[in-house]
């Protein structure tokens, strides 16, 4: 009985260390359809900017992503400056575009690139810098910025179920809200020189599900930004924006929404693209 016993006890021995010896690998997205992806707002492009995307075709358009040593170092798909009557203020989504990515300890810089053929153009205003907490939590970017001789700073300080988004000089940007580990709001006010509320701009981020999120804590993966601050994945973004009327009213001055229906694979990730 004894010796039974000794060997049934060394038996869950080796099949605890046998599972202990496996490691626990994260599925890694090799491409992104650009629909499960949201360009506008995030730092890398102004909420002004006009962006635009080529046509449907028969071929997916798609961002590309690239590893080594279980780090990405390149992310295929940005946009290029493309003429709007007498200068270049549109841009539009390209393959030729891409970011390289560099990362030291918990610090990671992108760097914004554009491939003609056999000549590389890299953006003057690269690097941007993105630092992160010993969590993986965003708290500050760093970008040199035409319209900001000093560059552009961003620090990010959470309390509880809010992230705020600071500028250098203490100001607020934007509010972020959190619900069960998700982000579901983002919102932004712009006050005028008597402090009255001048404009808004609320985003939404509803239809979540409760499987893993494959941008988790990847705020530099151009597009994914929103993304990177939830556990999970959402379906539908709304985004409204706030503004005095002809009326003299302050109410909605234009909305939109857009969702996203997905599947997922035998891991439970969602299918926004191919998996490594």
């Amino acid at each position: 009985m004894k010796k039974s016993a000794l060997l049934l006890f060394i038996m869950f021995a080796v099949i605890s260390c046998t599972k202990d010896e496996i490691p626990s690998v994260t599925p890694k997205l090799k491409n992104c359809r650009i629909e499960y992806i949201f360009f506008k707002d995030e730092i890398t492009i102004l909420d002004y900017q006009s962006i635009n995307f080529a046509p449907y075709d028969s071929t997916v358009i798609a961002c590309s992503y690239t590893y080594a040593d279980d780090k990405l170092t390149k992310t295929k798909g940005g946009f290029v400056a493309v003429p709007s009557g007498s200068n270049f203020s549109n841009f539009l989504f390209s393959t030729d575009a891409y970011d390289s990515i560099h990362f030291e300890n918990n610090t990671i810089y992108t760097y914004a690139k554009i491939n003609f053929g056999e000549f590389i153009h890299t953006d003057i205003l690269s690097p941007t810098i993105f630092t992160l907490d010993s969590q993986n939590k965003l708290i500050k970017i760093s970008k040199k910025n035409a319209f900001h001789p000093y560059g552009l700073e961003l620090n990010y300080t959470y309390s509880e179920n809010l992230v705020t988004e600071t500028y250098n000089n203490g100001l607020t940007r934007r509010k972020f809200y959190l619900e069960n580990n998700n982000l579901v709001k983002v919102v932004t006010e712009v006050y005028d020189l008597h402090g009255a509320l001048y404009s808004k701009k609320e985003i939404l981020f509803e239809g979540f599900d409760n499987k893993p999120n494959p941008f988790k804590n990847m705020y530099y993966v151009k597009g994914a930004f929103f993304r990177a601050f939830s556990e999970n994945n959402y379906q539908k973004v709304t985004v409204t924006e706030y503004s005095y009327l002809l009326d003299g009213t302050f109410g909605i001055n234009s909305t939109w929404w857009f969702t996203m229906p997905f599947d997922y694979n035998a891991d439970g990730y969602p299918k926004f693209g191919d998996y490594e």
